[in-house]
């Protein structure tokens, strides 16, 4: 197993492992092409970090995140306007609704205002290579390069129901809970924060 930085050749098995392990998620039930233009604008980005777990030259895992994640979600619109506009329409004729949920995210309040305080936005491991460590492994090269680019803290937010195993996982590396919030009717979310 090799840890590198994601290279733009890769975005397509990146979403893929994204889409087999957020199954039901947000971003995930927004498709494939919205997945592959959200994730290309952050790999585009001075701010973003996003390493690559690979095996046998295979990305078999991720981990993605920001050194300045105030408005980084409204960056990525505002720099990728025409490509969301193409993959959205689609996605709105298919379920209107879906409308207020988007512009919710991009006007998201931000939690924490410290410019000391990096944000890791994804972090998966396909499901052939779990059990191993190399999640753990991701996540500690993830907070050495952010280290490195002078983030002190490393925040993340994931979900606080039926998600036993994951928030085990922060914990046992050091993470904390910073707060617990309501993110929508139906999805309650834990703010977790280390000192790196």
């Amino acid at each position: 197993m090799k840890i590198e930085s994601i290279k733009n050749r890769d975005l397509k098995m990146l979403v893929q492992i994204h889409v087999e392990n957020f199954e039901n998620f947000f971003l995930t039930n927004l498709g494939f092409d919205f997945l592959l233009i959200y994730y290309e604008a952050l790999l585009s980005m001075k701010e973003s970090i996003a390493l690559g777990l690979y095996y046998k030259s295979k990305l078999v895992g991720f981990s993605i995140g920001v050194t300045i994640s105030s408005g980084i979600n409204k960056k990525i619109l505002k720099s990728n306007f025409k490509k969301f506009l193409l993959v959205g329409v689609k996605i709105i004729i298919c379920n209107p609704k879906i409308i207020f949920r988007l512009l919710r995210g991009f006007n998201k309040k931000e939690l924490i205002k410290n410019d000391f305080t990096g944000e890791l936005l994804s972090i998966s491991i396909d499901k052939k290579h779990r059990n191993n460590g190399y999640g753990k492994t991701l996540l500690s090269a993830f907070e050495k390069e952010m280290k490195a680019k002078g983030m002190k803290y490393l925040s993340l937010t994931t979900d606080f129901s039926n998600n036993k195993s994951v928030n085990q996982f922060y914990s046992s590396n050091g993470y904390l809970i910073q707060s617990t919030f309501q993110l929508s009717r139906d999805r309650i979310m834990n703010r977790y924060i280390k000192e790196i």
